[in-house]
């Protein structure tokens, strides 16, 4: 058996051509070579020695063992080889443990060195944590705490107690605490301590109650906007016509009393420039008749210049008015008509007074001319 060292088996390696069968080549030689096998070849073959010297003192050769010279030296020559590869290999196992263990020394020193600056920095964030954990329980505690006592006042009463001296400096009246005491609102539960109990929170079923009348308010009230828009749907039709026919009728009133208006002044200006011309008004003796007419004629005039002019305002109230009744909202038509026909009664009262005044003048004028035309011959 002759298997000779590592180093006999591997080929000086050409670092001047670096290509992937070069690589494949040296992994498969290595490949052969198993540290594994190293003792175990080398036990063997001091076990054959062994084996060999014991015939050879029992006198039990056999004719296949070889003493000749040349194989005593090929057997202390292949031992000595099977004892160099296993020293080998406990020398190198010793290097390679030595070297990770300095690998890991190192490392361990390069991380100390390292965490040591950042070592108050964890201990202050691990602080900080730590606080702020503290304050999520406080937190914790104080919104159970909360949590209970808001259930406590929404199921159950709420008592206060107080001495006296602290209940009149709460009221701030001394009568009220007697009062109160005496209706029996304040209790006596000893100690020198008044006690007052109350609910402060509507119970469950005192909340649904005024849940229902809530819901059932809600629908009465749809139901009266569905009933009330029906019926302004149903009159709309007819609330529109209504408007138009008071529109056109206000629109033929006011040109009607224009007309009206023109005649009147046309018949005032005659009448103004047949007094003008009137010599009785130029005569050197001025009579007390003649005087009282003149003022009485420049009166009627100015009358019915005032009058002209609340016409004028009449018709422009008119005119509002038939604009409300067309623009008029869905929730006040007949408020709008109502005033629309207030208007139009308001305005035939009115032409009837001008009429009247018309007329008495006119009669008037005709009555006083005579006289005067008696007065200048």
């Amino acid at each position: 058996m002759s298997t000779g060292q590592p180093s006999s088996r591997v080929d000086t390696p050409d670092y001047s051509m670096n290509t992937i069968s070069q690589d494949e080549a040296i992994e498969r030689r290595l490949s052969l070579y198993s540290f594994n096998k190293v003792f175990p070849n080398y036990l063997s073959h001091l076990q054959q020695i062994q084996t060999l010297v014991h015939r050879l003192l029992n006198q039990k050769l056999t004719e296949n063992d070889k003493l000749s010279v040349q194989d005593i030296t090929n057997l202390r020559k292949t031992l000595d080889d099977k004892y160099l590869e296993a020293k080998n290999f406990v020398d190198f196992e010793r290097c390679s443990y030595n070297a990770l263990d300095l690998s890991l020394e190192r490392t361990v020193d390069n991380n100390k060195n390292a965490l040591d600056g950042q070592l108050a920095e964890i201990r202050s964030l691990r602080d900080e944590l730590n606080e702020r954990n503290d304050r999520l329980n406080q937190m914790h505690l104080d919104i159970t705490a909360f949590n209970e006592e808001s259930v406590s006042l929404n199921t159950k009463s709420t008592t206060m107690k107080y001495t006296k001296e602290e209940w009149i400096g709460i009221l701030n009246e001394p009568e009220a605490f007697d009062k109160l005491l005496e209706y029996k609102v304040f209790k006596n539960v000893g100690d020198g301590l008044y006690s007052v109990t109350e609910e402060l929170f509507d119970g469950e079923l005192e909340l649904k109650r005024m849940n229902e009348i809530m819901k059932k308010d809600i629908e009465r009230l749809k139901v009266d906007v569905d009933d009330y828009k029906e019926k302004w749907l149903d009159n709309f039709d007819v609330i529109s016509k209504i408007g138009s026919v008071l529109k056109d009728k206000l629109n033929e009133r006011r040109h009607g009393s224009e007309e009206n208006e023109e005649d009147y002044d046309e018949e005032e200006e005659e009448v103004v420039e047949r007094v003008k011309h009137d010599e009785s008004f130029h005569s050197d003796e001025e009579s007390p008749f003649n005087t009282g007419e003149e003022n009485e004629i420049y009166e009627l005039v100015q009358e019915d210049e005032n009058e002209r002019d609340a016409s004028e305002q009449e018709g422009a109230e008119i005119e509002r008015v038939a604009d409300s009744v067309d623009s008029a909202t869905l929730d006040e038509p007949m408020k709008d008509v109502a005033e629309a026909n207030d208007v139009g009664l308001q305005e035939q009262e009115r032409e009837q007074e001008e009429n009247e005044v018309e007329g008495v003048a006119q009669d008037q004028v005709m009555a006083d001319t005579p006289d005067s035309e008696a007065n200048q011959d």
